[in-house]
């Protein structure tokens, strides 16, 4: 026999019911399952019954185990509060009974959420079809559960108190209020999931997107809190926005539409200008067979303007479907129909070009055999020694190099060496001395550079030529003088050369060393 003290110390009727649910719920649950098994196949019934974890037994073993942990915490307040009575404490005696009566009351409510969020669409059927009915149902339902158990919890609190229940509300008003703008954002938030709950602009499940603070987000929602909003993205990762973001953002909610837009714009060649309307009609009647494509919707195919390179033609359709996927399949479909089209009826698909036209072949051999007479005239001029052919040769090269009156910029440019008489007076009959030259005439130092003839003729009504003399590339320095290079300077042009070839041979009269071969240097650009 237990002293009275240790007795009433231990409470040996609420410690037996602490250990007994707590090592008997779970075969408890089980030897009924088991036993309604037996009945289910006395009874004949051909069904199987669900197995353990599907059935209401296996789902109701979790919530007694959480029942049997609220018994534990009542046992030990008991314990507790009695040790500190024995100990001359002044604590009330009917504090056990108040603690254990908040905590029923919270384990109630948290009993009975669970039971609408398991059971709510199996009772009410036509839930499982509408799924934001269905969550707007459960989220209402459990504010309103809640508010209940607070509002029991504070009766509770006013009659151990024996304060009246107006009074209550009037304390818990006034720090509701000092709690509020202590944390307004955390209060902020949670009118934001309220809002969120009544004015229903997502579910989860819904793919929404926003744009706020200059960043775009984009992503599944998943779970929809009273401080925060769960949103996956495509890649993944999850991301929490705070419900009081919502109020003052618009939002694209994707799973809402009732079309997907189809638009596609292509270029056609100015080539297929007179095929148009028949590849415009043809796109039409291509189009409109798709599947899912939406005929009282806007349908359009038009040709839209003239490009810089093209004839630029716009398509557009409204396929009636929801699913990302299935439009970018019925996209594929409609971009192959139309390459069909312009294939089918001859066009083609324009894309940037630049177009060259080439100089006739006659206005070309005119204008070598011009570069080849006055080459031929400098030769002539260098090996007499003279000048005063510059004016002639030009005029003759003009009049070579005239000819198939085709309009465009002709550019004709070849090497001359230096005069051995006056190096400034390389094809022509100057008398200004140059820095190889004294006032005499007498030649000085044979310079290192010749010059660059350039010859531009305009081939357009007018003919037009200008001649441009500027220094040319440096030569080597000239080998030793010999008797053999005087006298060839001074010998005439043999009579079988030929004139009418180009590059031209080279003659007696030609710069023979080095030199022999820049003067066949020509060039036509």
């Amino acid at each position: 026999m237990l002293p009275l003290a240790l007795r009433a110390l231990i409470n040996p009727s609420d410690l037996l019911l602490f250990v007994t649910t707590r090592l008997l719920y779970r075969k408890a649950c089980r030897a009924l399952h088991a036993f309604h098994h037996f009945l289910w196949k006395r009874a004949g019934i051909l069904d199987e019954p669900r197995v353990y974890e599907d059935s209401v037994l296996g789902f109701m073993e979790p919530k007694l185990g959480t029942l049997t942990s609220f018994i534990g915490v009542t046992y030990v307040i008991n314990v507790v509060l009695s040790l500190l009575i024995d100990i001359g404490w002044r604590v009330r005696a009917d504090s056990a009974r108040l603690m254990a009566s908040l905590l029923y009351i919270a384990y109630g409510a948290y009993f009975v959420n669970e039971v609408k969020k398991e059971y709510l669409t199996t009772w009410v059927p036509s839930l499982q079809e509408d799924r934001r009915r269905s969550y707007i149902i459960d989220r209402s339902s459990s504010v309103v559960l809640w508010i209940l158990a607070i509002f029991s919890c504070i009766e509770c609190i006013s009659a151990f108190l024996k304060i009246p229940l107006s009074s209550t509300l009037a304390f818990g008003g006034i720090g509701g209020l000092a709690f509020g703008l202590a944390s307004k954002d955390v209060v902020s938030n949670f009118f934001g999931g309220v809002m969120l709950l009544f004015t229903e602009p997502f579910t989860p499940g819904d793919m929404v997107s926003f744009t706020t603070r200059g960043t775009h987000y984009e992503g599944k929602v998943e779970r929809v809190g009273f401080y925060q909003t769960r949103l996956r993205g495509r890649d993944t990762r999850p991301t929490y926005v705070p419900n009081s973001v919502f109020v003052d953002t618009m939002v694209t909610n994707m799973d809402r539409i009732t079309h997907r837009r189809f638009e596609a714009s292509f270029s056609l060649r100015f080539q297929d200008f007179e095929t148009l309307p028949e590849v415009i009609l043809e796109i039409k009647k291509a189009l409109r067979v798709l599947p899912k494509v939406d005929v009282l919707s806007p349908f359009r195919v038009h040709f839209t303007q003239f490009g810089s390179y093209c004839l630029s033609l716009t398509a557009s359709c409204y396929f009636a479907t929801k699913s990302l996927d299935e439009y970018l399949y019925l996209q594929q479909l409609a971009l192959m129909e139309i390459t069909r089209v312009v294939t089918e009826c001859g066009c083609r698909f324009a894309y940037p070009t630049t177009h060259l036209d080439l100089v006739s072949k006659e206005l070309g051999q005119s204008l070598i055999t011009g570069v080849v007479d006055y080459q031929n005239e400098l030769e002539q001029v260098a090996a007499s020694g003279g000048g005063g052919g510059d004016r002639g040769s030009n005029t003759n090269n003009a009049d070579s190099m005239k000819g198939a009156g085709q309009q465009g910029d002709i550019s004709v440019g070849f090497n001359v060496p230096p005069n051995p008489i006056n190096p400034l007076n390389s094809g022509g009959g100057s008398s200004v001395p140059g820095p190889g030259e004294d006032n005499s005439g007498s030649p000085g130092p044979r310079p290192t550079r010749g010059v660059r003839v350039m010859q531009n003729m305009r081939a357009d009504d007018d003919n037009v030529m200008t001649t441009s003399v500027m220094p040319g590339p440096p030569f080597p320095p000239p080998p030793p003088p010999s008797s053999t290079q005087h006298s060839s300077q001074s010998s005439p042009v043999p009579e079988n050369s030929s004139r009418g070839s180009f590059p031209p041979p080279v003659s007696a009269a030609s710069p023979s060393g080095p030199y022999a071969d820049l003067s066949q240097d020509a060039v036509v650009a």
